[in-house]
């Protein structure tokens, strides 16, 4: 289900380094899937807000709109990643989540 957010704390656009977001990016979808193989221990990202002095946090850190922010390092199974977009004068925020998944490696046993 797609909701409309004020554009203030809204994304138009969200990327990732490796892998793709499931489902594909829609400004009013909050909640992304990435899955990444083993060989894959970090991401990047790049979020942009659709207002230009809208504030701007991932995990809690603030980032630059439209601008490369990471890398966030993986374990293997799933890291979660939050995304604030917070209108200029503070107040209402929009959060969005990205799970990133990252696949087991293989255990080799020789005997």
């Amino acid at each position: 289900m797609n909701l409309v957010v004020a554009p203030s704390t809204a994304l138009s656009a969200l990327t990732v380094s490796r892998g793709s977001l499931s489902p594909s990016f829609d400004g009013g979808v909050f909640a992304y899937f990435v899955s990444v193989g083993y060989d894959v221990n970090e991401i990047n990202l790049v979020a942009t807000t659709a207002v230009v002095t809208s504030l701007l946090s991932v995990n809690g850190v603030a980032e630059t709109s439209a601008v490369q922010a990471g890398p966030y390092p993986l374990i293997v199974g799933n890291t979660t990643v939050v995304i604030e977009v917070t209108a200029q004068g503070g107040g209402f925020a929009t959060v969005y989540t990205l799970v990133i998944s990252r696949a087991p490696g293989f255990l080799f046993v020789c005997f």
